[in-house]
Order: C-alpha cells, then structure tokens, then sequence
C-alpha cells in the first residue's frame, strides 16, 4: 500500500490518503458529504434570503425570540450555540429592522428581554423551515447514540483541523 504525501496550501507536509484502499474511499466519502451538507445550508441559507430578507442566523434568532418571549442575549446565545456577543449582533439587526424590540422587566433593571414584533412574526409565517436551519434540525433528529458517535467522531476531526492550523501558522512565520 502507498501513503502519498503532499504538502497543503499553509506548506505543512500532510498525508494525503493510502491510495486505493478503503481508507482512502471513506476520506473521499466523508468528503463528499461535507459538500453536501454544506450546500444544503448554503440552499436553505438562499431560500431564507430570498423569502424573507434576513439571514439564517436572523431567523433561527427570530425564531428563539418569537418561541421563547421574554429571552435575554445569553440565553438567546445558550439557545444558539453561539459566542454572546454574536447573539448580540443578530439582535441589533433584527431590532433595526423592527422585528424584535428589547425592554427591561421584572426587578433585576440590568437584563434586557427580547420579543418579536408583528412583522418579526409575520416574517417567521412566510420563511421556509426549519426555522433553525437545516443543518440544526438534521443534528436534533440523530438518534442519542448516532449524535454521540458523531460528535465523537467531529472531535477527533477538530482537534486534527485546529493541530494543522497551528503547524501552517507555525511555517507561515
């Protein structure tokens, strides 16, 4: 069996697959279906454009909002998965827009609750779904014990993506 080695696009010599083997055609697999699922959101990201003018993140953002009146950003960002500023960020837009107002409740005056508007949920009536993009609703519909393997599995893969940054940055200097 030959290992070919290339060098990638940062100049770190990387191993590029075990020829002919079947490793090499669940690399490829695995591959193609990266493409896949990103161009699925890309699609999804399109229609939620062209439907209802925000973007996927506006929307799935919207849609907390609207399904759970009254959130903070950093339960918005818990909801998401996302940094707090990022949450932050989403709302401004939305709140530009007229499809979310902030307002301060209840005893505690420093936490900020958000709620959509009648155009935020006249916007959530026409978007197409899944409202938390295709991608998230695929992720929630795994069975526990294929979610778990996966994010086994996209671990491992991370941790070897974030190891090749770190080398590239190293060369690159």
């Amino acid at each position: 069996m030959t290992v070919k080695h290339s060098r990638s696009s940062s100049g770190v010599r990387v191993n590029a697959g075990r020829i002919g083997s079947n490793h090499e055609k669940y690399a490829l697999g695995v591959l193609m279906h990266f493409r896949q699922i990103v161009n699925a959101a890309k699609r999804h990201f399109q229609s939620v454009q062209n439907e209802g003018g925000i973007t996927d993140a506006q929307l799935w953002a919207l849609w907390q909002i609207d399904t759970k009146q009254g959130l903070s950003a950093g339960e918005l960002a818990r909801h998401m998965s996302i940094h707090q500023s990022t949450a932050s960020n989403l709302v401004h837009h939305l709140v530009a827009r007229g499809l979310v107002y902030r307002t301060r409740t209840g005893l505690d005056q420093r936490v900020v609750r958000m709620f959509s508007t009648s155009a935020g949920k006249a916007i959530l009536k026409k978007a197409p779904g899944p409202m938390h993009g295709v991608l998230p609703d695929a992720v929630y519909q795994l069975p526990d014990t294929e979610l778990r393997r996966l994010c086994e599995a996209l671990e491992l893969l991370s941790r070897r993506i974030i190891s090749l940054d770190v080398q590239g940055a190293r060369t690159r200097r």
